[in-house]
């Protein structure tokens, strides 16, 4: 995700979203934590469950093995646990149609699938009961209007005492629309990485320079964006 649409995961996000659909009975995570990326999610996975399964390969051929855990888990829980009725799947992996279909067709269960934009498997949307892709683009539509309405504040204020920096902006547009910091920060960022905001050396009174940014209109009227 952080790849393709340069967004972190937003884990609890996705929780608080699930457990007002459905009584939530376990939470399970797979991952090899030898990326240190995925290290730093263990505190923010921490959160939700305890029930974290490292799928570290410490052989002298080194394979992610993730997927193959993940399915022998979903065949073995699926069994012993016959009255579960609904299955979340967090993967975008075509790999995962087989087990879905088992679900669907051969137990009569629902399986919803959260995949990512631009890695999500036609064929495993086709299996799914239902599919939800990420990041939700409505969601960020509403963070890049917020920030670009602020912009526009900015630019038809008469005294121009207004300095927006990266931080300023995240921290200002948090705490008027009570958005977490993070979601701000992905929207503006994937903005300036489009360059519909700029970033600009600004030489300060007392001589120090910072980084302030800048709404780039032309690409922001062109695009419709906002």
């Amino acid at each position: 995700m952080e790849n393709i649409h340069k967004s972190r995961p937003d884990i609890k996000g996705w929780h608080n979203e699930l457990m007002k659909k459905y009584n939530i009975r376990n939470v399970v995570f797979f991952a090899d934590f030898s990326n240190p990326k995925l290290k730093n999610e263990i505190a923010n996975i921490r959160q939700i469950t305890n029930t974290i399964i490292d799928t570290q390969n410490s052989g002298h051929y080194k394979k992610d093995y993730t997927d193959f855990i993940m399915l022998d888990y979903i065949y073995q829980n699926a069994i012993d646990n016959e009255s579960t009725d609904v299955h979340i799947i967090f993967t975008g992996d075509g790999h995962f149609s087989s087990v879905v279909k088992f679900l669907t067709n051969k137990l009569r269960k629902k399986v919803v699938i959260y995949g990512v934009s631009g890695a999500f498997s036609s064929h495993l949307k086709t299996a799914a009961t239902e599919c939800r892709e990420l990041p939700d683009a409505d969601e960020q539509n509403k963070y890049c209007k917020i920030i670009v309405d602020n912009f526009r504040f900015i630019h038809n204020q008469k005294k121009k005492r207004i300095i927006p920096t990266f931080m300023s902006t995240v921290e200002t547009l948090s705490s008027q629309h009570d958005i977490p910091q993070e979601k701000i920060k992905e929207a503006l960022s994937k903005m300036i990485d489009e360059n519909y905001i700029l970033k600009k050396e600004k030489k300060m009174p007392r001589g120090q320079s910072i980084k302030v940014l800048e709404a780039n209109w032309k690409k922001i009227k062109r695009d419709r964006i906002g």
